[in-house]
């Protein structure tokens, strides 16, 4: 916008042609006056109502307070995204340090089921004994299946004290991660959000700025239009 300021301007130029007039008349005779042109008045040219004005000023405030708001979040962007960027990377390493007990306890859950299948095979063979009671392999079947319980018991005993031995900190550093991996992703949404909002303002203010070349640059106005405005009127 440029400002206009009521000025004697017009009629310097008007005494000017008149001059030039009377000088012109001591050599020829008068010439006859030209019609006078009809002004144009350009969109750009034509001085702003004060509602025009007040819209115009709006949208250079309002403008103003969206990119204060948008530097803000830029502002915050870099150090924020560093320090996700950073979260993801530690929880690769805790991952990935998760990856050897998780494949051991993977191996012992094979081993407990495998156990369970020999546990319940026992107990099969053992009923089918006892219904050959008196039979001439009875006892000596019996003291074999006798030793095979003592070694599944203690079989079974190994493989509760592995699991004892690598469930209990797989557990808890297994907790530890999803704990930071529930912050990362609470972080990453709030870094999404953050930068929908971001892209909204820069939107909103690229509006602002084509409707102000639209409707108010390059036109002038009233400076007392301008006071009024500020003072609320």
């Amino acid at each position: 916008m440029s400002s206009l300021r009521k000025t004697a301007l017009g009629v310097a130029v008007a005494a000017a042609l008149i001059s030039s007039s009377v000088s012109a008349q001591n050599t020829k005779k008068p010439a006859q006056p030209a019609p006078a042109a009809k002004p144009t008045v350009s969109a750009a040219s034509k001085v702003m109502t004060r509602d025009e004005l007040r819209r115009c000023i709006k949208i250079q405030d309002d403008t103003k307070a969206l990119s204060v708001e948008l530097e803000r979040y830029q502002a915050e962007a870099a150090p924020e995204k560093a320090r996700i960027a950073q979260m993801s990377e530690d929880l690769k390493a805790q991952r990935q340090a998760l990856d050897g007990p998780g494949a051991r306890l993977k191996d012992l859950q094979a081993a407990f089921k495998e156990q369970k299948e020999k546990a319940d095979d026992w107990k099969r063979r053992y009923e089918e004994l006892e219904d050959q009671k008196g039979s001439r392999t009875y006892e000596k079947r019996k003291m074999e299946l006798a030793a095979e319980q003592k070694a599944l018991s203690k079989r079974a005993d190994e493989l509760e004290a592995q699991r004892k031995e690598l469930y209990g900190p797989y557990e808890a550093a297994a907790a530890a991660y999803n704990e930071k991996a529930a912050a990362y992703d609470a972080a990453a949404n709030a870094w999404n959000a953050r930068n929908d909002k971001a892209a909204q303002l820069d939107d909103k203010i690229h509006e602002l700025k084509a409707d102000y070349a639209a409707e108010c640059a390059n036109r002038k106005f009233d400076e007392n239009d301008e006071k009024a405005i500020r003072q609320g009127k």
